[in-house]
């Protein structure tokens, strides 16, 4: 199940969250903060994941070197990340 292959959340958890998401409705955890995650705080939890590495059914992730790409692209990363979803 996908839920438990991405997640070390129940999948009710996950499903509440979707819907509060989904509803507009903030989540216990915006309420307890009271402030939104900024644009560079997401990106940067998506970075922390990436780094990780993913490995299952549904999602592989695999860094590339950038030296085969041009000298623009290298100036700005040092690091790619692939992301394949085999159902995509």
């Amino acid at each position: 199940d996908i839920f438990e292959s991405l997640s070390e959340y129940p999948e009710e958890s996950i499903r509440k969250a979707l819907l509060q998401r989904a509803l507009g409705e903030e989540t216990t955890e915006e309420k307890k903060a009271n402030e939104v995650v900024s644009d560079s705080d997401y990106r940067y939890q998506e970075y922390k994941v990436l780094e990780k590495g993913i490995n299952n059914k549904y999602i592989q992730t695999e860094t590339v070197g950038i030296e085969n790409y041009s000298n623009e692209v290298i100036t700005f990363a040092k690091l790619l990340y692939m992301i394949n979803n085999p159902y995509i």
